[in-house]
């Protein structure tokens, strides 16, 4: 017992003199940080543009490098590329018009003559990239446009073929080629209703349209 009464004596006058310390200064809590906001659309869309641009930027460096190293050909292109053709053909010189359709896309003239040398050559990839640039060119014209989809439908391309289709439609409502094409683009990727409308309305358009007419009879026969 008498232990234990000396062990609490001391306990009790150590807490004396802490009761009487004045209490420690409390550290000052700083305010959280506030968050930065996210950046608007408007700003991920022009850094979207940016990075659009700097690629197209780098592509066209890559063409110009490229063509500049080809033979016989300079900055004047155009003018070089008829002596090519005049000399080679057209089909020989379809990899430099190629090239130049790629360096200057806005240039009606040579993406002509891609058109021309890929169908020459029997290049579809040729064919569909100088069909797609001649879109860019002269966007409201459905006959292009028609050419481009029954270009696509012919590769297998069903997916491409049917946008274009409907945009071509959009442009010109009674255009029978437009509503065929989307038909036979609605067909191939086994939407049968919709392709028969197609095909009705192209057949309504134009009597005489045979590829509708014999669509309607078989295989979209009952629809």
């Amino acid at each position: 017992m008498s232990r234990r009464s000396k062990s609490r004596k001391p306990q009790a006058k150590s807490r004396k003199p802490q009761a009487r310390s004045s209490p420690p200064p409390q550290a000052k809590i700083q305010p959280p940080a506030k968050a930065r906001p996210l950046p608007g659309g408007r700003t991920l869309l022009a850094l979207g543009a940016a990075v659009f641009l700097l690629f197209m930027l780098v592509g066209v460096l890559r063409s110009f490098t490229a063509f500049r190293a080809l033979p016989r050909v300079g900055v004047e292109y155009i003018s070089d590329l008829n002596a090519l053709i005049q000399q080679r053909g057209e089909v020989a010189t379809l990899p430099e018009i190629r090239t130049a359709a790629t360096i200057d896309f806005d240039n009606a003239s040579a993406v002509a003559k891609l058109l021309a040398s890929a169908r020459q050559a029997g290049d579809n990839a040729a064919i569909v990239s100088a069909l797609v640039a001649m879109v860019r060119l002269q966007p409201e014209s459905v006959p292009i446009r028609n050419e481009l989809v029954t270009e696509l439908l012919q590769q297998n391309r069903l997916v491409e073929a049917l946008a274009q289709g409907e945009f071509a439609v959009h442009l010109d409502p009674n255009s029978s080629l437009a509503y065929g094409n989307l038909g036979a683009a609605f067909l191939g990727l086994n939407q049968k209703r919709e392709a028969a409308a197609a095909y009705r309305k192209s057949l309504e358009l134009d009597p005489t349209s045979a590829p509708a007419r014999r669509a309607l009879e078989f295989p979209l026969r009952g629809f």
